[in-house]
């Protein structure tokens, strides 16, 4: 299961950081 979502879950994270580091302090 996390083999097969390796990629997505690496995908899923780093835009989630990239868009709270960006709406973090331009909010």
């Amino acid at each position: 299961m996390i083999d097969t979502c390796f990629p997505c879950a690496v995908i899923f994270l780093d835009v989630g950081e990239l868009t709270k580091l960006v709406r973090g302090p331009g909010k």
